[in-house]
C-alpha cells in the first residue's frame, strides 16, 4: 500500500503556470511528474516517423498512471467519486490533467518539456524587460537556449550516473567483483 501511495507524489507542483490553451492550469497548481525514457521496444516498434514518437508516447501514460493509481487507490480504500483520491485529482491542473515531461535514452524530449520551457522563458523574459527594453522575441529565445542547455546537461549527468551506478557503461576485463 506504501509503494501505491507513494508512486501518486509528483515531483513538482507548478503555481501559475500560464494561461494558454496548451497548458492545464488552477489555482490550486499543476502537478508535474518528470520521467527518463530507457531505450527499449518503444523505439523500435514505432513506425510513425515522427520525432520524439517515443517520449511523447510515454508521456500520455504518465497522465494515465496517475488516475489509474487513484483509482485503484479509491476501490482500495473504499473512496467515492465525490471525495475519494480520483476526485481529488482532478482539482489539479486543467480537467486533472498531470503533465509528465519525458527525456527519453538519446536525450530527446517530450512536448511538456518545451510546454514548461516556454512558460519559464516567458516569466525569466518579462523580469529582464522590466529593467530594460530589448526585442521581447531575442530575450525568450535567450532564456530557452539556456533551459534545454542546462536540461540537457542534467540529463546527460544524470544517465551517465545511471550508467555507472548499474555498472553497465564499464566493463573491465580481469577486474575483481566486488
Amino acid at each position: 500500500m506504501r509503494k501505491v501511495l507513494q508512486r501518486t507524489i509528483p515531483d513538482i507542483v507548478a503555481k501559475d503556470i500560464g494561461t494558454a490553451d496548451e497548458l492545464p492550469s488552477c489555482s490550486k497548481g499543476t502537478l508535474v511528474d518528470v520521467k527518463a525514457h530507457s531505450p527499449g521496444n518503444d523505439y523500435a516498434d514505432d513506425r510513425t516517423g515522427e520525432s520524439n514518437a517515443a517520449v511523447n508516447a510515454r508521456q500520455v501514460h504518465v497522465n494515465q498512471d496517475y488516475h489509474k493509481k487513484a483509482k485503484d487507490l479509491d476501490t482500495r480504500l473504499g473512496g467515492d467519486q465525490q471525495s475519494g483520491f480520483d476526485a481529488e485529482l482532478n482539482t489539479f491542473g486543467r480537467d486533472g490533467v498531470v503533465l509528465g515531461p519525458i527525456v527519453g535514452a538519446f536525450r530527446e524530449m517530450s512536448t511538456h518539456v518545451d510546454l514548461l520551457a516556454d512558460v519559464i522563458a516567458d516569466a525569466l523574459t518579462a523580469e529582464h524587460l522590466s529593467c530594460g527594453n530589448r526585442g521581447s522575441k531575442t530575450v525568450k529565445a535567450y532564456y530557452r537556449r539556456l533551459l534545454y542547455r542546462a536540461w540537457g546537461l542534467t540529463a546527460h549527468r544524470g544517465w551517465a550516473r545511471l550508467m555507472l551506478d548499474r555498472r553497465s557503461l564499464v566493463q573491465a576485463p580481469n577486474a575483481p567483483r566486488d
